[in-house]
């Protein structure tokens, strides 16, 4: 299908959490898109001697609905290589942080991480898309692994209150000025649907 490689990518972030509503100057990026992603929260640096998936829900204590907004950097009339977007930094550019939601380390939690559902809205960029945390390297706290180790090969620790972005749920859409959108996560809160919404404005 359409939906992103299910190898995990390391980029940086400029992140708006809480009530950030909106992102301006969608003419800023080169090419910006929307995707739905998932975060969570590094709560101890034991996460480093983590050596299972199982092992690695112990050391996170939140998870977070996200909308993710790539750049990928490249004008729309040229084909994209996976090569291409490694270069651009995976494309990282911004996004937008929903509620934290505390983790417990639990099977039922664990069983929960693997099987959230979201469907992303975008208005003006065609219909909506779905995507489920399976894709994400077969289970969430799989790409946490990754992430442990691709950061350890650097020379460097995950610490108490990284945020790491495990990548994308759902295919990736243009971003359209004065566009909404809008993603809904179920499975991932106990207490029911979450929802992350913005709107691109063009200024």
């Amino acid at each position: 299908g359409d939906h992103a490689p299910e190898v995990a990518q390391l980029g940086v972030l400029i992140v708006g959490i809480g009530g950030f509503r909106a992102i301006e100057g969608v003419h800023l990026g080169a090419r910006l898109m929307v995707e739905g992603d998932l975060v969570v929260r590094v709560a101890s640096d034991r996460i480093c001697r983590a050596t299972t998936a199982r092992e690695a829900l112990a050391h996170l204590d939140a998870v977070y609905p996200f909308i993710e907004v790539p750049d990928l950097f490249i004008d729309a009339s040229t084909p994209l290589s996976a090569p291409m977007i490694a270069a651009c930094n995976t494309g990282a550019r911004a996004g937008i942080l929903g509620t934290a939601i505390p983790l417990e380390n639990s099977a039922e939690w664990f069983e929960r991480l693997g099987k959230v559902h979201v469907a992303l809205e975008a208005s003006r960029s065609g219909p909506s898309m779905e995507g489920v945390s399976a894709q994400l390297m077969g289970h969430p706290c799989n790409v946490v692994l990754w992430i442990r180790d691709a950061v350890a090969a650097r020379g460097e620790r995950l610490r108490q209150g990284h945020l790491l972005s495990l990548g994308s749920m759902t295919a990736m859409r243009p971003a359209v000025p004065g566009s909404t959108v809008r993603a809904t996560y179920s499975g991932l809160d106990p207490a029911g649907d979450t929802v992350v919404e913005f709107t691109f404005t063009d200024n």
